[in-house]
Formats: C-alpha cells, sequence, structure tokens
C-alpha cells in the first residue's frame, strides 16, 4: 500500500486583499516543487467568487507534507497572509481511493 496522500487546502481572502493573496501563494510554488516528496502542488481560484482559492497537493507521504509545512517558506507564507485572510485555511488530508481507469480514477 501506498504511503501517498492528497491535500486539499480551502483560503478565503477579504475582500480587496485577493491580488495581494495571490502574489503570495504564487511564490510558495517554486519552491514547494523542489521540495523532497512533492508530486503536485497545484493553484486554483474559484471561478465566480476571486476571494476563494484552493491548493491540492499531492505528497509521497505524511512526513514529506509534515516537513513542507515546517519549512521556511511555508511559515514565511503563513506571516505574510495572516491579515489577508477572512478565516483560517481548511487544510484536508485524503488517500485515494483509486477506481476506473489509472489515469483517470486518482490524482
Amino acid at each position: 500500500m501506498s504511503d501517498e496522500i492528497v491535500v486539499v487546502v480551502g483560503l478565503q481572502t477579504k475582500p480587496g486583499d485577493e491580488a495581494a493573496f495571490e502574489t503570495e501563494l504564487r511564490k510558495l510554488v517554486a519552491t514547494t516543487h523542489s521540495e523532497d516528496g512533492c508530486l503536485l502542488f497545484a493553484i486554483h481560484r474559484h471561478a465566480e467568487d476571486a476571494t476563494q482559492y484552493s491548493a491540492v497537493e499531492r505528497w509521497t507521504s505524511r512526513a514529506d507534507l509534515d516537513n513542507h509545512f515546517a519549512s521556511p517558506h511555508v511559515r514565511e507564507y503563513f506571516e505574510a497572509t495572516k491579515d489577508l485572510l477572512a478565516e483560517p485555511p481548511t487544510i484536508n488530508v485524503y488517500v485515494a481511493c483509486p477506481e476506473g481507469d489509472p489515469d483517470k480514477g486518482a490524482l
């Protein structure tokens, strides 16, 4: 059995702070992509509500995710965005339940 996990993070900015927030969120991408265990780190903005963002992540293990959250660039991101968020992020960690076409049935 694989130790891989999928993480879905929900982020809600304060109205008017969307651009500043997105700038900070985008700073995470390149460094996160280079981290050990990062298989996917993709950010998304809601199609109809520009104050809502999601990050979808895939990690080789929970330990790699924990190392990511403890990294200096993530701590800097949380510090830089604490006054831009309307509420704390929601962070959900999942294990895949693959089914059907392997290319379509799991991240």
